[in-house]
């Protein structure tokens, strides 16, 4: 937790030190889950002394660090609030811990509110606010408003991603003439987003260019800069590459990135580069690329026995054919500990086609 604080107050200081709004998020802390709150409601059922000790050490660091925003998380947490309902629609959570205890001033935002975590959610709350309205229907229960309106009530200033604009609006506007929502507290969020808003504002009025379109060397260098041995060593590239593709990333909500851009890059310098399903009679060095990031919706935090007998194997049968044999893992590190066949294993942190490309450069820096 305490390296985890450093860090993140570091990047907070950088983003905003460059104009950048930054969010920490998803509070009061997503690590602990094992469900997908895109589609489930998770519950952290950690202590409060656990929370407090270790989970929202980093989210304290940011705040003293003076982050501007805070995202919530479609996550229960029954020792910080007892009712089956997600940080997100917890004015305990929000406004007890986050605001009062820990002192943040800035915005709060949700998660995205097309999420099965927030819509799943059912709180055990009987009654409702007192309705202002005179000869309309009776109050609605708290739980019965959307999710939109109990997430405002809770304490959020701004709602990411509503399902339906329109509707959301609308029930707004009801939930203000009702009295679910305080219009002061509304108000207060207003004020919150135009602050901000005005903040980040570059100083000439203009939007600042887009430059997504081109890579950021900046970027491109850090990416290879945490390239890095896991343990082991990495021979010298020399003469044909062979690639065995390891993917711990198939199935789930969304489609992993290609692979082929790792194979592009160490083609990069003229070498013949051949992706296999299993190492050939190829006298040159081996790459086991294990992508394996890791994902909530898996319900494992590791490898699953799948990929580790694959890489196992792979590299067994190249050691017993004399060839060198590195692992290339697309994930956190520390998830080097499952692969006990793999003597040689170098970090790369996650599949995306930023890093595919910067462990393809660190290797051929070896050739």
């Amino acid at each position: 937790p305490d390296v985890a604080a450093t860090l993140a107050a570091e990047w907070v200081d950088g983003c905003q030190g460059a104009g950048v709004l930054a969010c920490a998020k998803h509070f009061p802390g997503h690590g602990r889950t094992r469900g997908d709150s895109h589609m489930e409601l998770p519950v952290v059922r950690a202590a409060a002394d656990t929370l407090y000790g270790q989970d929202l050490v980093p989210f304290r660091a940011a705040i003293d660090a003076g982050v501007a925003a805070v995202m919530t998380a479609h996550v229960a947490f029954p020792a910080l609030d007892a009712r089956d309902v997600p940080a997100t629609l917890s004015r305990p959570i929000l406004h007890d811990v986050l605001r009062r205890q820990l002192g943040f001033e800035g915005l709060v935002v949700t998660d995205a509110l097309i999420m099965e975590g927030v819509h799943a959610a059912r709180a055990r709350e009987e009654g409702g606010p007192a309705s202002r309205a005179t000869g309309g229907p009776p109050p609605r229960p708290a739980d019965a408003w959307p999710p939109e309106v109990r997430a405002l009530a809770a304490g959020c200033d701004l709602l990411l991603y509503p399902r339906d604009l329109v509707d959301v609006a609308r029930a707004l506007e009801r939930a203000l003439r009702d009295g679910a929502l305080d219009a002061e507290r509304v108000r207060a969020s207003l004020a919150h987003r135009q602050q901000w808003a005005e903040w980040a504002a570059p100083a000439t009025g203009e939007a600042a260019p887009d430059a997504a379109l081109a890579p950021d060397p900046w970027g491109v260098e850090v990416a290879e800069r945490v390239v890095h041995v896991v343990r082991g060593r990495v021979h010298a590239l020399r003469g044909d590459v062979e690639v065995v593709i390891v993917d711990d990333d198939l199935g789930g909500p969304y489609p992993p990135p290609s692979r082929e851009p790792l194979l592009a890059a160490l083609a990069a310098d003229g070498a013949t580069v051949r992706r296999v399903e299993e190492p050939g009679a190829s006298r040159g060095p081996l790459i086991v690329a294990l992508f394996g990031d890791i994902r909530s919706w898996k319900g494992r935090p590791g490898y699953s026995t799948a990929a580790r007998d694959a890489v196992a194997g792979a590299v067994a049968r190249a050691r017993a054919a004399a060839r060198d044999a590195v692992v290339v893992q697309f994930s956190h590190p520390r998830l080097a500990a499952e692969l006990a066949g793999a003597p040689d294993v170098v970090c790369a942190w996650g599949g995306e086609e930023v890093m595919q490309r910067a462990a393809a450069r660190w290797l051929l820096r070896r050739r």
